[in-house]
């Protein structure tokens, strides 16, 4: 089941190298195709099954993700900030979106930071948009280190807690399961209410 999850053979063979190369691409904002909640939810599950350690797991990824962040605010900053403005679209993304996201992106700012690191599709939020909308550096650090910590830690304990009681019969697997449908309904609710702002 594990090894459908992107990403997993990779840590599995290069441990914390991969750990950290997954999650800092996913940290930057430029990786989508990385399913950076699943990714990180899947190193818990591999730290209760002795897989890693969990201590250095969680370091690893948050150190990975700081600096990812950092790179995606400054290439968000001293570069995509003057090509977007003279482009109809970058990669798959429309002007259309793109002007959205920045006008979210000064109207709410930093407030936006730390929930957008839980919800599908708004990561660019927390790094990429701050950086073109030249949001103050100490704000940005402040906000998005304290998120990244929350994301890192909550997930993979997350996952370190579920792996726990699902290899150990703890609790049924009928429960996890829906644990998990309730998790993402929570999550869609709130994407929801999000995409309205």
């Amino acid at each position: 089941m594990l090894e459908n999850v992107a990403g997993f053979d990779f840590i599995v063979n290069y441990k914390y190298l991969g750990v950290f190369a997954i999650v800092f691409l996913y940290s930057t904002g430029f990786a989508s195709i990385i399913p950076g909640r699943s990714v990180i939810i899947l190193l818990g599950v591999l730290c209760s099954n002795g897989n890693l350690v969990l201590y250095n797991t969680i370091l690893t990824a948050i150190f990975a993700s700081i600096i990812g962040a950092n790179v995606g605010y400054f290439v968000g900053k001293y570069t995509l900030g003057n090509i977007i403005p003279r482009k109809d679209r970058l990669l798959f993304i429309s002007k259309e979106h793109i002007d959205q996201a920045l006008l979210i992106g000064r109207k709410h700012g930093a407030k936006l930071i730390i929930p957008a690191m839980f919800i599908g599709g708004f990561w660019l939020l927390t790094s990429v948009i701050p950086g073109m909308v030249r949001m103050k550096y100490t704000k940005f650090a402040l906000f998005n280190n304290i998120g990244l910590v929350l994301w890192v830690n909550v997930l993979t304990m997350l996952g370190y807690f579920g792996g726990y009681a699902w290899s150990n019969n703890i609790i049924g697997k009928s429960y996890i399961i829906i644990i998990a449908v309730l998790l993402i309904i929570m999550l869609l609710l709130v994407q929801r209410r999000l995409s309205r702002v």
